[in-house]
């Protein structure tokens, strides 16, 4: 069996990982033994994005900062080295160099392959040109984000019966639409659209 991922969906991938891995990292450093002096300023803020994140995995969300937390921890930090303390270009310069290009290399030995019209090997996958108004279609019909929108949009040009994704808009906008091709999720996300009443969900 081969697997395929476009450039948005490796893009986002990587993504997720990064924000995981920041999300890991960060935390320990308000821990019993961190590895990098910070600020207390900085750890008041890593600490309160930490109680937040908590209550929402608690609530069911996702055990990761969202990038606006991110934000508001690295506004805490110095760019550079301040009063013997960490700052955040050195910080994530440990925490990330190297770590993106390990995580996709895992994809490279899984067999995963990067898709596009423009290979020429792999143009008898596509029954259609991938263009832009299917994309903007999409994004309009169930107000979906243009990354989703164009994944969906590459799908629906391809020759493959169906997609993977944990996305919830992938899956709201297949069941959105009649032509849309079927895309496989967890039961924990597929379970979640039994309550907005789409007509072929059971």
């Amino acid at each position: 069996m081969r697997f395929f991922i476009t450039v948005n969906t490796r893009a986002e991938f990587l993504d997720f990982f990064r924000r995981v891995t920041m999300t890991e990292s960060l935390r320990d450093l308000v821990g019993e033994s961190p590895r990098l002096r910070i600020t207390a300023k900085a750890k008041a803020q890593i600490q309160y994005q930490s109680g937040l994140l908590k209550r929402r995995e608690q609530q069911g969300g996702d055990p990761v900062f969202t990038d606006n937390q991110i934000k508001a921890i690295k506004s805490s930090f110095s760019a550079g080295r301040f009063s013997g303390k960490s700052g955040w270009l050195a910080m994530c310069e440990e925490i990330l160099t190297g770590r993106l290009d390990e995580i996709e290399n895992q994809l490279n030995e899984f067999g995963v392959e990067y898709i596009s019209q423009h290979i020429e090997q792999q143009k008898d996958l596509f029954n259609a040109e991938i263009t832009w108004p299917p994309a903007k279609r999409l994004a309009e019909q169930s107000c979906m984000g243009f990354s989703d929108a164009m994944i969906l949009n590459a799908a629906q040009c391809s020759r493959f019966p169906c997609i993977i994704s944990i996305d919830f808009d992938i899956g709201y906008a297949a069941l959105a639409s009649a032509e849309a091709k079927d895309v496989v999720m967890p039961d924990s996300v597929a379970e979640q659209y039994r309550h907005y009443h789409f007509e072929q969900v059971n």
